[in-house]
């Protein structure tokens, strides 16, 4: 990828509206896979790239934080994994909310998170 290229991951709760809002940013209706529920439809990380304005743009949906999972607990390897693979490394994390679906529980969470370094 060129130094124009960016790298961008998509992180939130199941049902937040990632995938939807991933394609939204690609202005394509149907080219990552959405829901429209509270079940998880993304269960490993997509990445998809499309030429905008002469640069690459690389957007990573991930599996749900919080996911209806329940062993969701914790950051699941396939997060952690999509880290990784968007080498060299992401340039921004995109986190996707809905305001009546987050919680305080989803503050605390990335509070915690925050407070010792785990993001």
């Amino acid at each position: 990828m060129e130094d124009t290229d960016r790298r961008v991951i998509l992180l939130g709760k199941t049902g937040t509206g990632k995938s939807s809002l991933a394609n939204t940013i690609f202005d394509v209706k149907d080219l990552f896979k959405a829901s429209h529920g509270s079940v998880s439809e993304t269960n490993v990380c997509e990445t998809k790239t499309k030429n905008i304005d002469g640069r690459n743009i690389q957007l990573i949906d991930t599996p749900g934080l919080f996911d209806t999972d329940p062993k969701s607990t914790e950051l699941s390897p396939e997060l952690l994994k999509c880290v990784t693979e968007c080498a060299p490394g992401p340039h921004a994390f995109l986190l996707v909310l809905k305001v009546e679906r987050w919680m305080h529980s989803g503050v605390q969470y990335i509070g915690l998170k925050y407070k010792h370094n785990d993001m």
